[in-house]
């Protein structure tokens, strides 16, 4: 029969509930568990994959690999930092002296010593401080210690998800802010765009007639500048990467790296307005988005 688990107890330092639909998650928290004798242990930063660490006592080294997969069932990103004690768990160790190595180390001293000419100077108290002597061992293999562990281990990874889910409902706060500062300056730079063209059309008209009978290349270098300025195709991408992030905000699946690359398109893209609009007002607009950008390209680095 399954021995029955331990009570336990867990904290998170900064509440929040667990993950849902549509919810941003940092890869910043905390998790405790306590129970039966057991303590764990779990924090997390920001890691570009999932990294998972793991210290045991010797005596749980089997409850490794089920802890490894019961955290990467949660988690998708982020360094997971998990320590479990549990003293009042393992059973006893004893003192092991390996008296073959002791000898070998007592035979080299003795070669030593007489290779230098110098008294060997050892003692029964030097040999069992040498590596690999003495040392301590379980003094049986133990039962499953799997489910005792489980017991304690799953809420304090339950703590450390709400907190992470506390942090991302903060992020995805900021980071809304930041795609609505985009929308934004999309709106007013396409506000801007038919007058903008206008101007320009009217000015190179007026150079086209200046330079029609003197240097005709000229003339229609003048006129394909009015085409290059034309930003209309950058501004629909835009609109459309603004789109896909507010989508992303409000995703059930991790999206931290979506994130990323879609800010870099629109980084690209605003950098591209700024290039071909020629019209400052449009450049003021496309700074200002690019500002935008690069603040959400920061806050995304802390996102799952």
């Amino acid at each position: 029969m399954r021995k029955a688990a331990p009570a336990s107890r867990c904290f998170a330092w900064g509440g929040g509930a667990l993950a849902g639909v549509g919810r941003v998650r940092s890869m910043t928290g905390y998790g405790l568990g306590e129970g039966g004798g057991i303590r764990v242990e779990m924090r997390s930063v920001n890691h570009r994959y999932l990294d998972i660490s793991v210290r045991l006592p010797e005596r749980l080294m089997s409850c490794e690999a089920p802890l490894r997969a019961l955290i990467a069932s949660r988690l998708r990103r982020g360094r997971v930092d998990c320590t479990v004690a549990a003293g009042a768990l393992c059973e006893p160790e004893t003192a092991f002296v390996d008296m073959d190595l002791a000898r070998q180390y007592h035979e080299k001293l003795l070669l030593v010593a007489e290779a230098c000419a110098v008294p060997p100077g050892g003692s029964a108290a030097f040999l069992m401080r040498l590596p690999g002597v003495c040392r301590l061992v379980a003094s049986s293999t133990g039962p499953d210690r799997w489910p005792e562990v489980e017991v304690v281990a799953a809420p304090a990874l339950a703590a450390l998800v709400a907190m992470r889910d506390r942090e991302g409902d903060a992020l995805k706060t900021a980071l809304a802010e930041e795609v609505d500062r985009q929308s934004e300056a999309l709106e007013r730079a396409r506000a801007i765009l038919p007058g903008s063209l206008a101007q320009q059309r009217a000015r190179f008209r007026a150079r086209f007639a200046e330079l029609t009978g003197a240097a005709p290349a000229a003339a229609v270098e003048a006129l394909r500048e009015v085409d290059r300025s034309d930003v209309r195709e950058e501004l629909v991408r835009l609109e459309s990467h603004v789109a896909q992030l507010r989508a992303a905000l409000t995703a059930a699946e991790p999206v931290g790296r979506r994130l990323d690359f879609l800010a870099q398109e629109c980084a690209r893209e605003w950098t591209t307005v700024a290039a071909k609009a020629g019209d400052p007002a449009i450049g003021a607009q496309a700074l200002e988005a690019r500002l935008a950008v690069e603040r959400l390209r920061e806050q995304a680095q802390n996102v799952e």
